[in-house]
């Protein structure tokens, strides 16, 4: 627009990508409170209790009362279906691995969701604006000190 406001396609690029970033950095948060919640889990069951009741999954749409036995052995997905016998304390440490890696992920989300930001800003104040020639769209780039022209 005239006002100096980035265009309404590059506005819509900024804002869905920012959109999406925030959208899996919520996701990946979620991951990191799920993962805190099992080591606290693999260290306080082996600590406490031999035993521990919980619900049994039967299929996907029924449970039943059960029991954990020998909590000190725990099976570890490693992906592409392959899953390994483990003690809690080297399942805590694959877990704390997985939680590295999702911060990681978190941090350049982090910087990426910062630069489109900046980019956003910057498009605002050198003035980025949208000529309607004949109906087509077109972005023209002005110094800020520079008035639109008509």
């Amino acid at each position: 627009s005239a006002d100096g406001r980035p265009t309404d396609a590059l506005g819509a690029r900024l804002a869905q990508t920012i959109v999406e970033g925030r959208g899996y950095l919520s996701t990946l948060s979620d991951q990191l409170s799920a993962h805190e919640r099992v080591v606290h889990l693999l260290t306080e069951l082996p600590r406490t209790r031999v035993r521990h009741p919980c619900m049994v999954p039967l299929g996907s749409v029924a449970f039943m009362r059960g029991e954990l036995v020998h909590t000190n052995e725990v099976w570890c997905d490693l992906g592409e279906g392959m899953m390994a016998e483990r003690t809690a304390a080297q399942a805590v440490e694959f877990v704390q691995r997985k939680m590295n890696a999702i911060r990681g992920d978190m941090e350049r989300i982090e910087t990426m969701l910062e630069s489109e930001y900046a980019t956003f800003r910057q498009a605002a104040r050198t003035g980025i604006r949208r000529k309607d020639d004949d109906e087509e769209e077109e972005v023209e780039k002005r110094p800020a000190s520079q008035p639109p022209q008509r």
